[in-house]
């Protein structure tokens, strides 16, 4: 569940914050440079 830092003590003792987030979209896996990775992921992570 994702809510704001306002209200997440009242669904756990332990809240986390999340620093970043990315999102990217690639070819489809057929069209893949790599099989065994998806670029898309790698550019999300990197933004995040």
């Amino acid at each position: 569940m994702l809510v704001s830092k306002d209200i997440a003590h009242n669904f756990t003792d332990k809240p986390i914050n999340i620093a970043g987030i990315g999102q990217a979209t690639g070819k489809p896996l057929h069209d893949s440079d790599e099989l065994t990775s998806l670029s898309a992921a790698k550019a999300a992570s990197q933004q995040a």
